[in-house]
């Protein structure tokens, strides 16, 4: 089972923060991934995404052919660029921008000064990649810019795959799209986007699969009996690491998965000597503030046990690239898509509400009239509506046999 846990928070996070400079990734609100038009499902309902992958391919297989764009050299230990410096990497900036039609600005500028039309198109060029628009040269936007347009012609025609497939995929009625590498959630209605919200979404190591499902009830204040493979890998380490973490955090143990099984007192548990891959109990971690599910949990059935929940843990909510879970989808504010998901029945929205600032956090389980249809897919590239291509992190590596390929 995969579930998305704060448990493995420090870990991911601290494997994330190795891999990639958090300074220009850490955006507070992000409110330009909220932009629908910009989105993969805007691109969805807007359809002829094959048509216009098709140009965009040829548009970057133009600029590969002619030798593709320049890197920007910004040594590890030195100053990024930013607007108002007078840099000779300047120049190779401007160039780079200008190949990927970020930068349209007239010929005339000085080219060694970062000026305001340079720092616009750099903008343009995060927003296209989902990062936090700050305008500055540093982190994931120098690694992004850098990025050989080889792969970004990889994304292109995987993405084209991925399209193709997803061709049938409705634009009448009400469903929920999920576009992993985005990591938003997309509330959609007839062929509008009524809701979208950031999520935290698998790592590599434990991704969310692709799948079409439908979303059948929403849990109020869930518990959480945490699959073996989470309680030995991640939470085992925890308990060894301080004999109260169990009963602090709101565990309760049990001698086994059967219903029959009796509860065991942790600290009489000689927890040094469990193996991690042969955990013999079942733990349960109750409703209640610290609680790994938070306030809701969305069912749907599938093949993976995994669902969407609301999270304790808010910080992972806050970066660009959101592929930090244990499998499951976190919710930014899940109270959000549990009213819409009830809005065709007003009292049953009203419940579900109540229930959720229960004082005292009690289980309720509320299934939904009319089952909503739910996608997750997997999208690094797309073509918006105002023909600007967006590309997203390639979190599961898709492309890499495409791009070794070519």
């Amino acid at each position: 089972m995969r579930y998305s846990v704060p448990v493995l928070l420090l870990s991911l996070l601290g494997s994330f923060a190795r891999a990639a400079d958090l300074t220009d990734d850490v955006a507070g609100t992000y409110p330009e991934l909220l932009e629908t038009a910009d989105s993969s499902a805007a691109a969805m309902l807007a359809g002829n995404q094959p048509a216009l992958l098709d140009a965009a391919i040829a548009r970057y297989q133009a600029i590969a052919d002619d030798g593709g764009w320049p890197a920007i050299d910004v040594r590890d230990d030195g100053p990024g660029l930013k607007p108002g410096m007078r840099d000779a990497r300047v120049r190779l900036l401007r160039q780079r921008l200008r190949l990927s039609g970020d930068y349209q600005a007239d010929m005339g500028a000085d080219p060694l000064v970062f000026d305001s039309g340079l720092y616009d198109a750099l903008v343009a060029f995060q927003n296209r990649h989902g990062l936090y628009p700050n305008g500055a040269v540093a982190g994931q936007t120098l690694e992004l810019l850098n990025l050989p347009v080889g792969q970004r012609i990889a994304q292109l025609h995987q993405a084209q795959e991925a399209w193709s497939a997803l061709s049938a995929a409705g634009k009448a009625g009400r469903r929920i799209w999920v576009n992993i590498p985005e990591a938003v959630v997309s509330a959609l209605n007839n062929g509008r986007i009524e809701l979208q919200l950031r999520a935290v979404v698998g790592h590599a190591t434990r991704p969310t699969p692709e799948l079409s499902s439908t979303i059948t009830r929403v849990v109020v204040n869930p518990a959480w009996n945490v699959p073996q493979s989470i309680a030995g890998e991640d939470i085992l380490p925890r308990q060894l690491d301080s004999p109260a973490y169990l009963s602090e955090n709101g565990f309760r143990v049990f001698g086994s998965w059967t219903d029959d099984t009796s509860e065991m007192k942790p600290e009489l548990i000689a927890w040094q000597l469990i193996k991690a891959d042969r955990f013999p109990y079942r733990l349960r971690q109750e409703p209640g503030p610290l609680n790994s599910l938070g306030r809701f949990k969305f069912d749907f059935p599938n093949a993976f046990d995994v669902y969407m929940h609301d999270t304790p843990s808010r910080l992972l909510l806050d970066l660009s690239v959101r592929s930090l879970s244990a499998g499951c989808v976190r919710v930014d504010e899940p109270a959000l898509l549990a009213e819409w998901l009830s809005s065709p029945n007003p009292a049953l929205s009203n419940m579900i509400q109540t229930a959720a600032v229960d004082p005292a956090y009690a289980t309720r389980t509320f299934a939904l009239p009319q089952s909503v249809p739910l996608d997750f897919v997997y999208l690094s590239a797309w073509v918006a509506a105002d023909g600007r291509t967006h590309f997203r992190r390639d979190v599961y590596g898709r492309t890499a046999s495409i791009a070794a390929a070519r």
